[in-house]
């Protein structure tokens, strides 16, 4: 109510219940106030448009690292929408671990706004060999890349 050009996106309850689980409820509510009016403003938009032109920085960090792969992933046409959850839920929604996921949000709360963008990146490059390995097309790329634990 408070903040009626904001909405509710998937995923976004995920953040929230990490939050309220450990730091209570009223210090929960006011860093999720925090978080959507900054770092997740543009995700609570009535569009995506903003998320992806944001997920779309993704692609200079591999090609500045590796060319040839990031020539192979825009060859597949993978596209971003693999890293959609990882953004959306600073990869709450995708890790396994509790441990694992309040350690990233820890590094997120600290960091620039664009570090999950940076950390997708690394993901990415640190699985290169792996992804060379998969034939060169959407669904191949998409689904060995849509699970941060395939390494």
């Amino acid at each position: 109510k408070k903040y009626p050009n904001l909405r509710y996106y998937q995923g976004y309850h995920d953040v929230a219940v990490t939050f309220l689980l450990v730091v209570g409820e009223e210090v929960a509510f006011a860093v999720m106030e925090e978080l959507s009016t900054n770092h997740f403003s543009e995700c609570m938009q009535e569009t995506m448009d903003a998320t992806q032109k944001r997920l779309m920085f993704i692609w200079p960090l591999v090609d500045l690292e590796n060319s040839h792969l990031f020539q192979f992933l825009q060859q597949s046409a993978v596209g971003t929408l693999f890293a959609l959850p990882w953004y959306l839920t600073w990869f709450g929604h995708s890790l396994n671990s509790y441990k694992d996921v309040v350690r990233l949000y820890d590094y997120f709360l600290a960091s620039p706004i664009y570090m999950p963008i940076f950390v997708t990146a690394a993901i990415i490059l640190y699985r290169a060999e792996d992804i060379l390995k998969v034939d060169c097309d959407m669904a191949s790329v998409h689904c060995l890349l849509s699970r941060v634990y395939a390494f």
